[in-house]
């Protein structure tokens, strides 16, 4: 009810973008926004931060779940003109049930490159899912430029690239090389950039996103 107030045309949010391209809206359902606070540990004492927040409803749940201070930023005219619409009407449906928000929610309307409260977060969420491999790496090379250590990240595509590494540990394979031998074995990726470090990648609950009934991949990086 109180999204079909504040979103009054739905097809709106899809309409003018290029077909494929990472201007296309998808939206993250409530059941995977709950898996994103719990797989984060997020609380009151975090700063959450959504990169490309639509009209504002993950910012919002987190916010409500949580009470931890949030931002969100939208690039896009139609989904942030909606979120301006949005947050007010969620903290005023929140006050009326007498639970209210601890801190105000931000959802702001620009570019999350140039977005300053970046710095100040601890758990960022970036639902890349279309955007090209390019824009993921140069956001991920951002945050690590400009987070402090231990900001946490979670991403549906990957934000730093897959790398190889060298081993010389063939017994991990189950058989050893003669003694001495300094032949390595490539045994598999370490993805790090910048000091971004992907520590486990997790299958979403089903339906979590507007665009398939299936799962996605939730990847949790660390800042260090």
């Amino acid at each position: 009810m109180l999204r079909s107030v504040a979103v009054p045309e739905p097809a709106a949010l899809n309409k003018n973008y290029k077909p494929f391209s990472h201007e296309v809206y998808g939206e993250t359902n409530a059941n995977l926004v709950q898996f994103v606070i719990d797989s984060q540990a997020i609380t009151s004492d975090d700063v959450f931060v959504d990169l490309g927040s639509g009209i504002g409803q993950v910012v919002l749940q987190v916010a409500a779940s949580t009470q931890c201070r949030a931002f969100g930023i939208e690039l896009m005219d139609v989904p942030a003109q909606y979120a301006n619409a949005y947050g007010p009407a969620f903290a005023t449906e929140l006050q009326r049930r007498g639970c209210g928000l601890r801190h105000e929610t931000t959802l702001i309307h620009g570019d999350f490159m140039k977005f300053a409260q970046l710095e100040e977060a601890t758990v960022i969420f970036i639902n890349n899912f279309a955007f090209p491999c390019a824009l993921s790496q140069q956001l991920g090379a951002h945050i690590a430029a400009t987070c402090s250590a231990g900001t946490r990240v979670l991403s549906y595509k990957p934000i730093v690239p897959m790398r190889k590494r060298q081993t010389k540990a063939p017994q991990r394979f189950g058989f050893e090389l003669p003694a001495g031998s300094a032949v390595p074995l490539w045994v598999g990726a370490q993805e790090e950039e910048h000091g971004l470090v992907k520590i486990g990648c997790q299958a979403s609950p089903g339906d979590g996103v507007s665009w398939m009934s299936g799962t996605v991949d939730c990847i949790s990086y660390v800042l260090r």
